[in-house]
């Protein structure tokens, strides 16, 4: 029986995809790999069949017509035979020798939400980061107010490539990403954890994120030309999370530290990596509103960084400066301050 589903959507990845696949094919016949040609218009499809021609046991290719990088995931999700769901970005890969011992702990739990460690690899200067959660909860399964308790420790491994689920849990919740628009990766490490009971941590560092490039959507020009899809994303998971609660403490304090990154993240954007300063305070503030009408709560989680970002925003050169921040070796030690 496959354990493990790992979906790939792909586009125009040519330069990528086997670096991908070589990491992951052909290593563990518990893995089922699932290819997403996502209307290609290079050579990925007949890169991808290659690997399903080699792999015909463990690899399948899905051509389709292109609906974004959440069209992948959904369509993945619904042709998975694993028992667990993962995703893995195209131009990214795995950590080969550790995939064996995740396996190994996937087969033995039964869970609705994993959380693993991961590394960022960027390729404009050589540094690694390692992001792996630090805690007495490690390999074990626990419940929401549990991980609640255990925040601070887990709160760097809480991103969409840390996160796997449960593949009927998955279906179940009746999710979808979000189609034809970017930053959706946000969705899918949020929203299932509104309905997740049974939770795992798995120290162990699986994905490897490649970083450092132009013309990837995180790119600090890129997320700023492409604002108004990170915003869309946000309010989705803002307006989901406020159609379900109250779910009681844990679960509502979890989600709602969860969605303040977000928010923390789309004010970043418009207010520090936007060009157009007086247009981005403009939006920030419209935004702002908008939250106070959802969840006051989560406007006062937020201010301090808003208000900081304010003060930000009046300096020319302050995207550079952040920018470097996010690029150097110091960034870990800041990003595990700044998400708690």
């Amino acid at each position: 029986m496959k354990q493990l589903t790992i979906a790939i959507p792909s586009y125009n990845v040519e330069a990528f995809l086997e670096k991908c696949l070589d990491s992951m094919c052909g290593v563990d016949e518990r893995l089922e790999v699932i290819i997403v040609n996502d209307g290609s218009k290079d050579r990925t499809s007949e890169i991808a069949h290659a690997y399903e021609e080699k792999y015909p046991l463990d690899v399948r290719v899905i051509d389709k017509e292109n609906g974004g990088h959440g069209s992948g995931i959904n369509a993945g999700l619904d042709a998975a035979s694993g028992r667990y769901y993962k995703v893995v970005d195209a131009d990214d890969w795995i950590t080969t020798e550790n995939l064996k011992g995740v396996l190994d702990k996937l087969e033995a739990s039964d869970v609705e939400a994993v959380i693993m460690g991961f590394k960022t690899v960027n390729i404009s200067n050589g540094v690694v980061l390692e992001y792996s959660p630090v805690s007495s909860v490690n390999d074990r399964q626990i419940d929401m107010i549990k991980l609640s308790d255990k925040y601070d420790d887990v709160s760097n491994c809480l991103d969409f490539h840390s996160m796997c689920f449960n593949t009927e849990f998955l279906r179940e919740t009746g999710i979808r990403m979000s189609e034809h628009t970017y930053f959706e990766d946000q969705e899918f490490a949020i929203l299932p954890f509104v309905h997740a009971d049974r939770i795992m941590v798995i120290p162990d560092m699986l994905y490897e994120y490649r970083i450092g490039d132009v013309n990837q959507s995180t790119n600090f020009e890129n997320q700023a030309k492409r604002v108004s899809n990170h915003q869309a994303v946000v309010e989705r998971i803002v307006d989901y999370y406020i159609s379900c609660k109250p779910m009681g403490k844990a679960r509502d304090e979890f989600l709602r530290r969860r969605i303040s990154v977000a928010v923390n993240s789309n004010y970043a954007t418009l207010l520090v990596k936007n060009p157009n300063k007086k247009d981005g305070r403009k939006k920030a503030a419209i935004f702002r509103e908008y939250l106070l009408r959802k969840d006051p709560i989560l406007v006062k989680m937020t201010d301090k960084r808003y208000k900081l970002f304010l003060r930000l925003n009046r300096y020319k050169n302050a995207p550079v400066l952040y920018g470097k921040l996010f690029n150097s070796k110091a960034y870990a030690k800041f990003k595990n301050r700044w998400t708690k």
